[in-house]
């Protein structure tokens, strides 16, 4: 049987697939709230 993904090993493949570091990601990116989102929370999920 097939064990499904989780969705930080889904961020993880489609970061390193387009060459970004977590970082990267996480100037790309602000929560609902307009605040910035952070590396470590990047690597929390």
């Amino acid at each position: 049987m097939r064990r499904m993904k989780t969705f930080g090993q889904v961020i993880r493949e489609a970061r390193k697939s387009i060459g970004f570091t977590q970082k990267a990601v996480a100037e790309r990116l602000r929560r609902g709230d307009g605040r910035k989102v952070l590396p470590p929370y990047l690597n929390d999920l």
